[in-house]
């Protein structure tokens, strides 16, 4: 589920798995979680107002992007890159890896080449 800063869902798989897409991006405030419960854990990946892009794993901070530009948003670009972006457009963090676009999947923290499906990138801390 994707929710808004108020907890309403504007997009969700129905699987329990949330995934951010080439060309969309997770604005600040925003989240993705991840709730599978038989597997009884919750991770989400947030886009924090302080412009830091967080992972928790049940409320845990388990890595982040030390970005703190307020007003950043998270992309995935067209090139499978996983960025933080300043409200200036200056990109604060990056993945190096590049494709044909991707997506990046929050259940597994992996960054996925949209054309291949190989692993481009795994966020640190993931279990």
């Amino acid at each position: 589920m994707t929710p808004t800063a108020t907890g309403k869902a504007i997009w969700s798989t129905g699987t329990g798995h949330a995934l951010l897409g080439s060309g969309h991006t997770l604005t600040s405030g925003d989240r993705l979680i991840s709730k599978i419960e038989s597997w009884d854990s919750t991770k989400t990946v947030t886009m924090q107002t302080n412009g830091d892009l967080a992972y928790r794993l049940n409320g845990v901070l388990k890595w982040h992007s030390r970005t703190y530009v307020a007003g950043s948003h998270a992309r995935i670009t067209t090139r499978g890159q996983l960025q933080v972006v300043a409200p200036s457009g200056r990109i604060r963090w990056s993945t190096s890896h590049t494709g044909q676009g991707g997506w990046f999947d929050v259940d597994s923290g992996m960054l996925f080449n949209g054309y291949t499906g190989a692993v481009l990138w795994q966020m640190p801390g993931f279990l």
